[in-house]
C-alpha cells in the first residue's frame, strides 16, 4: 500500500510516504531523538478502491469510495522529514465521499484552534474533493495506482506544532512562539470532524 500526497500549492507536485507512517489510531507520538521539530499539514484522504493508470478526469470518481480528515506529522531540517513511522495520522473508520464533503474539519493544538475548513479562504472539503478527478489524473499518468493505495491531500500549509525547546499552541500566524508548558509534557494534538472527535495524541 503506497500514501501519496498531494502537496499543498506545489503546482500539481505529489510525494510518497512508506504505508510505515500510517496511524489509524490515537497512539501518543514519541518523537525520536535528534528531530529539531515538527510540523503538522491537515489533509482530506480517499482511499483507492480499483486500480487504475492514466484515469482520465471523466471517470476519476469511480476509484475511490471512501475517505476521511488527518494530519501528515513532518520532521523539519530532517533529511527524511516525511518517513517517520506513525507520522501520518489518518484515522479509521471511513466516511462515503457523499458524506464527507458536507462536513467541517478542524485541528487543535493544546486546545486551541490552528485550522479549520470555515476559515475565511479555506477550502471546503466538498471543494477539495471535487479537485480529487484532477489529482488523480496527474499522479496516475506516471504512477499506477492499486487498491488499498490511500492519497492525501494537503489542506494549508505545514504549521508548527513542536520543537526541542519550545511547544507551540496558539497557530497565530504560524509564529513558532515559547509556551509557558514545560515540554516534557508534550503538546496534545486533536482533529474535530463535524464537531466530532476523530483523533487525540499526546506528542512527547
Amino acid at each position: 500500500m503506497n500514501i501519496i500526497v498531494s502537496l499543498h500549492e506545489a503546482g500539481g507536485r505529489y510525494c510518497f510516504r512508506p504505508d510505515t507512517t500510517l496511524e489509524k489510531e490515537s497512539f501518543d507520538y514519541y518523537v525520536p531523538d535528534g528531530i529539531p521539530s515538527l510540523t503538522c499539514c491537515p489533509v482530506l484522504f480517499v482511499r483507492i478502491c480499483k486500480a487504475g493508470k492514466a484515469i482520465t478526469e471523466r471517470f476519476a470518481g469511480r476509484y475511490f469510495d471512501e475517505g476521511g480528515c488527518g494530519v501528515l506529522l513532518y520532521a523539519e531540517g530532517f533529511p527524511m522529514a516525511s518517513l517517520l513511522d506513525k507520522t501520518s495520522l489518518l484515522p479509521f473508520p471511513l466516511h462515503g465521499k457523499d458524506v464527507l464533503g458536507s462536513n467541517v474539519f478542524s485541528v487543535n493544538a493544546n486546545g486551541k484552534e490552528i485550522f479549520s475548513t470555515t476559515r475565511e479562504g479555506q477550502k471546503t472539503l466538498q471543494s477539495c474533493i471535487g479537485s480529487l478527478p484532477g489529482i488523480l489524473h496527474g499522479i496516475s499518468v506516471y504512477t499506477s495506482l492499486r487498491t488499498g493505495d490511500i492519497v492525501a491531500v494537503e489542506l494549508s500549509r505545514r504549521l508548527p506544532v513542536w520543537n526541542a525547546c519550545t511547544i507551540h499552541g496558539n497557530g497565530d500566524n504560524g509564529r513558532q512562539a515559547p509556551c509557558s508548558v514545560p515540554t516534557d509534557t508534550g503538546i496534545a494534538l486533536s482533529g474535530m470532524l463535524d464537531g466530532k472527535e476523530i483523533f487525540s495524541i499526546n506528542i512527547r
